[in-house]
């Protein structure tokens, strides 16, 4: 009995820490801010004594990719890019610090390390094959375009970056998913706390540009149950699901399959409500 006595202690304590409050009474956009969910992760990913923050329960992907097609070098120029037409943002952020994100300090697990730094949030995975990990803002939509710049450091294959909406909470990483991985494809998945469903296989997206050091705008139109997926203003699909219907949170995920050092920065994120 005293043998077992200190492991049920420490297994309280680790539940305990793993809680998270869902709502606070009239909470403020900073407080909430700095209650973002740290990082997204395989269970076995954490060893039993990672209690500082919030950890999720999330498997590591294993998508299989069809044969892609090269990308063209440059971006194409589409009068359909959405936002040459819906006027100022409801939220941007160009990262002169983190706070939006709940990054006022460098984060670092054993898979990921983020910083802002000199204007853009920074990620840089530490580990291949460690499922998603994601940073979300305080800030709440249903129907949006949500579009972000991102430029690539060191990528290659499958690597992909992306951006989450529609999601309930910080901490369980229920919500939609939309991809672009380093070779030019994207994909769409939705979470449901236990399991994912695929809503666009990877799909080339010729307006990509590809490899490492090159900028990308990757955007998203939420309209009801229809999700139109934008690279570089420039549609690649259309696809539609009607599981998550209410307004929930929005930001950025990513997940490194073929480069350990796999690096990204997101220069800026913008948001335009939409009715």
């Amino acid at each position: 009995m005293r043998r077992l006595l200190p492991i049920l202690i420490a297994a309280i304590l680790l539940l305990t820490s793993c809680s998270f409050p869902l709502q606070q009474s009239t909470p403020n956009a900073q407080d909430l801010a700095t209650k973002v969910a740290q990082t997204l992760t395989a269970w076995p990913t954490f060893p039993s004594t990672q209690t500082p923050v919030p950890t999720s329960i999330l498997p590591t992907l294993t998508i299989t990719p069809t044969s892609a097609s090269t990308a063209s070098a440059t971006p194409t120029t589409s009068p359909d890019d959405p936002v040459l037409s819906l006027g100022t943002p409801t939220f941007s952020d160009t990262f002169t610090s983190g706070s939006a994100f709940g990054l006022k300090t460098p984060y670092e697990d054993n898979a990921i390390h983020i910083e802002a730094i000199d204007g853009s949030l920074v990620f840089r995975s530490l580990a291949v094959h460690q499922g998603w990990r994601w940073r979300l803002t305080s800030r709440m939509a249903r129907n949006l375009y949500l579009e972000g710049t991102f430029t690539t450091v060191s990528c290659a294959g499958l690597d992909h970056y992306g951006l989450m909406f529609r999601a309930p909470t910080y901490d369980d990483g229920v919500g939609y998913y939309v991809a672009l991985s380093c070779d030019g494809q994207t994909y769409m998945q939705y979470w449901d706390g236990s399991k994912s469903h695929t809503l666009l296989d990877w799909t080339p997206a010729p307006s990509a540009l590809t490899g490492k050091n090159q900028t990308n705008r990757l955007g998203v139109m939420v309209k009801e149950h229809t999700f139109a997926i934008y690279v570089n203003g420039v549609l690649v699909k259309t696809v539609g699901d009607d599981v998550l219907n209410e307004k929930g949170h929005f930001g950025v995920f990513v997940s490194a399959l073929d480069t350990p050092n796999f690096t990204f920065k997101l220069d800026e994120i913008k948001e335009w409500d939409q009715p």
